[in-house]
């Protein structure tokens, strides 16, 4: 059947407008009862106004189920919106309705529901094609419809929608082998609304290739749509009786069909089909001038078409449904199913090769870490066991006797205080329930009258979300910084702010130091090594006489 050229937008939304307009009277109905009642007004109108109801309805039931809840029932109103958009000549909003439920149907399980539902969008994307004359591409949506139907009455719809596109081509000989076709299947259902479309196109490619006689099988298809009510199929049949008459040159016959073609149109309350009918009725006019200014409009509304087209279709990857459909139909070769059980068991061994790496690589880095602060932990032990008290006992000795010297004993107590900070900075670090005490102690420890330690936030902080290895570096960190701190900065006031976002650690040092040219010592190196070894990040913030600050993120 051939469907309706393009209609200007503006009109449509003028007509619309007038429509949403009118006077209504709201009864009350169960919504299945809504349901049913639009879904069939979709489908087969059956007065003026059905069409525009229908229309108002799902845009309104779309907008009530975004966000969206449940998504198949959002594909099934886009989908009857696309059905009604089309039928309305609004073909790009078709285009658009449907790519937007094809793009929802991406997320499900691919049962024979969300199937059959794109069998429904690719057919229909098809139809859209055909209208914006891009027979190739709507040739090519009909075959992914073809590939997903598994049913007689599917099958029909779809293979006579490729006879359409040859016959618009006037490539009537193809379009005859489609439509008989068609027509053989419909024969076995004996579905009488099948039948009608399958012996109206086949009849009407039959008189263009030479056969007179076919023209009994128009009338008798429209005396099956007749009694059935299918207006839509009843359009087709006058437009089809009209266009032979025409060939006839039979202006008498054209103007019958052709007026009982508008006739329907206006029951349909479809703007694109009266202009259709019009149109034809124009071309039984002997005024020149009627016929150029009909042969100008046509050519312009297929250059507007051409230009309007926005293949909204190419936003969705219909490669990638292509693929998915041969894969499955591979899958049932005993030879490919074997081919693919190998790429799979070689993908397998290849993520367990991968995972193993990764593992050997974080066990190795870990254990590294690990030697590290037993390292310091021991050198530690040593400087205060050995190295410190071997100096206090030196400065004990030195007190007891009758006149020590001062001087000496000064330069042993800082060479002893020396040895216990760094004792200290490498002392053990406490992982368990006990490391907020212990890293609170150790930053309140580097305050005095001098200089002022506030921290932030430390007490939200749930340390026991964080690794062992991860806590070790923050209280190293903080150790080095504010070693440095006390021995270069200056500093009078130094706040410290803990922040936590799940398993993620972020702190921020700042003080109020004379700050400098920023050049990372060996201090600074090793606070940046031991966050790099943790794939953290660190970042140092230095001018002269505007203090220092660093910013972690583990």
């Amino acid at each position: 059947m051939k469907e309706i050229p393009f209609v200007n937008s503006q009109c449509l939304l003028f007509l619309f407008g007038m429509f949403l307009c009118l006077p209504t009277v709201t009864v009350a109905q169960p919504v299945q009862d809504s349901a049913t009642h639009y879904y069939r007004l979709a489908l087969q109108p059956l007065k003026s106004d059905d069409l525009f109801q229908t229309y108002a309805y799902y845009e309104r039931l779309k907008e009530r189920q975004y966000p969206v809840q449940d998504t198949m029932a959002a594909i099934h109103t886009l989908r009857m919106l696309a059905i009604v958009q089309f039928n309305l000549g609004m073909w790009q909003d078709s285009e658009v309705s449907v790519v937007e439920a094809l793009t929802l149907t991406e997320g499900l399980k691919q049962n024979e529901e969300v199937h059959e539902s794109k069998r429904g969008f690719y057919n229909q994307l098809g139809k859209v094609y055909r209208e914006l004359k891009d027979s190739k591409r709507a040739l090519q949506y009909y075959e992914y419809a073809l590939q997903l139907t598994d049913n007689l009455r599917d099958s029909i719809t779809i293979i006579n929608n490729q006879g359409n596109l040859y016959k618009d081509e006037k490539k009537y000989k193809q379009a005859e082998a489609f439509y008989q076709i068609a027509y053989s299947k419909s024969l076995q259902t004996q579905d009488t609304l099948q039948l009608a479309m399958a012996l109206d196109n086949l009849s009407f490619v039959q008189i263009k290739l030479g056969d007179p006689e076919a023209v009994k099988g128009l009338h008798q298809a429209l005396g099956w749509r007749l009694r059935i009510g299918d207006l839509k199929g009843q359009y087709a049949s006058y437009r089809h009786l009209a266009r032979i008459a025409l060939d006839n040159n039979n202006l008498a016959q054209v103007q019958t069909y052709a007026r009982q073609a508008l006739e329907v149109a206006e029951t349909l309350n479809s703007p694109a089909y009266t202009k259709d009918a019009l149109s034809l009725l124009m071309e039984t006019s002997g005024d020149s001038l009627v016929l150029a200014y009909k042969k100008i409009v046509d050519s312009l509304d297929t250059a507007k078409l051409q230009q309007e087209n926005t293949y909204a279709s190419l936003k969705y990857d219909i490669a990638k449904e292509k693929e998915r459909t041969a894969a499955s139909e591979l899958l049932k070769e005993k030879e490919k199913r074997h081919k693919q059980l190998y790429q799979f068991l070689g993908l397998v061994v290849f993520l367990i090769a991968v995972l193993v790496v990764y593992r050997l690589r974080h066990r190795h880095r870990k254990a590294k870490q690990q030697e590290v602060y037993r390292t310091e932990m021991r050198i530690s032990k040593k400087v205060h066991d050995e190295v410190a008290n071997d100096i206090y006992k030196v400065m004990a000795g030195l007190q007891m006797e009758g006149s020590p010297n001062t001087a000496l004993l000064d330069e042993l107590e800082d060479i002893y205080t020396k040895t216990r900070d760094i004792s200290r900075e490498n002392s053990m670090v406490m992982v368990n329930g006990e490391f907020a005490g212990q890293l609170q102690d150790m930053l309140l420890g580097y305050g005095s009258d001098a200089v002022t330690i506030i921290t932030r936030n430390s007490a939200d902080m749930a340390w026991d979300t964080i690794s062992a290895e991860r806590r070790i570096a923050v209280y190293r960190v903080l150790q080095e910084l504010m070693t440095n701190m006390k021995k270069h900065s200056k500093a009078t006031f130094v706040v410290i702010t803990f922040q936590q976002n799940g398993k993620k650690v972020k702190l921020t040092y700042k003080d109020n130091g004379i700050g400098g040219v920023l050049k990372k010592h060996i201090g600074l190196q090793n606070v940046e090594n031991r966050i790099l070894a943790i794939k953290g990040s660190i970042t140092f913030v230095s001018e002269p006489g505007k203090g220092f600050q660093a910013t972690l993120e583990i």
